[in-house]
């Protein structure tokens, strides 16, 4: 009678270290977080920011402007400057009460501005 008892232990406590260490499902929020996470660690902007869109629809409604702030940084860091302008007009339309418009609009003038350099220099 011992054993079963300890086998049955056994089987439980690998059950939930096993859990515990599992990855999150990729299809998931939390797994298409972390492949977005890793994809912004390796330096693989657009990549990242077409991640975090992903993820942005499955947001809740008081994360999606943080969503798009962050999509935005991905494309500039790319040099997307005319991505990081479509980003916040979707920010300014969609969550025109968010903490970030004072900073999105600062930023869009700014990109313009070096976009429209860039044009300029091809």
């Amino acid at each position: 009678m011992k054993y079963p008892v300890m086998l049955v232990s056994l089987f439980l406590l690998a059950a939930v270290r096993g859990a515990a260490f599992a990855e999150p499902d990729p299809s998931s929020p939390a797994g298409i977080r972390a492949f977005a996470d890793w994809l912004f660690q390796e330096k693989e902007y657009v990549r990242a920011a077409g991640e975090y869109y992903r993820l942005y629809f499955y947001a809740p409604a008081k994360e999606k402007d943080d969503l798009l702030k962050t999509i935005a940084h991905c494309y500039f860091l790319a040099g997307a400057y005319w991505d990081v302008i479509e980003i916040y007009k979707k920010l300014f339309h969609d969550h025109p009460e968010s903490p970030f418009i004072e900073d999105a609009y600062y930023d869009c003038l700014l990109y313009t501005s070096d976009a429209a350099d860039e044009e300029d220099s091809v």
